[in-house]
């Protein structure tokens, strides 16, 4: 008598869609202070907050988060050649996403770096940290968590 061979079954794939895909990006100029790393990968965290990390291991890596999801007046208006160097010319074509600065203290909120937003083109996979000098808004502005 023979037994059939046990056929392993086929793993399940996972949908992967645009929101939960990680994305490859060149800052073609790097990031201020980190201008020898340009490959960055930004992968979702979950809800408004990724990963930008670089695509050498070892390299920086950077919690961002969309800060309209906690501010949704939050508006930036870049030069042109800002948006031309990204391939745009609006920033309706744009992901607007900012650093993340965790507390040091468990009371304090944690901030984000809207002075010096990351623009992303994600349809060309573009990059770029601009620095807005006349914006009301500062480098650690503070999440408000509790919505």
């Amino acid at each position: 008598m023979t037994v059939p061979a046990m056929q392993p079954s086929e793993p399940e794939i996972p949908d992967v869609s645009a929101e939960t895909a990680i994305q490859e990006i060149l800052f073609t100029e790097g990031i201020p202070g980190f201008s020898s790393h340009r490959n960055f990968l930004l992968e979702p965290v979950g809800g408004a907050l990724f990963w930008l990390r670089s695509a050498v291991p070892g390299g920086p890596a950077f919690l961002v988060v969309e800060p309209s999801a906690f501010l949704p007046d939050y508006r930036i208006e870049p030069e042109e050649w800002m948006l031309a160097s990204l391939g745009v010319s609006t920033t309706d074509d744009l992901v607007v996403l900012a650093v993340v600065t965790l507390p040091g203290e468990a009371s304090d909120p944690p901030t984000m770096n809207l002075q010096g937003p990351i623009l992303i083109n994600p349809e060309r996979h573009l990059g770029r940290q601009v620095i807005l000098p006349d914006s009301a808004l500062g480098t650690r502005t503070p999440i408000p968590l509790s919505q």
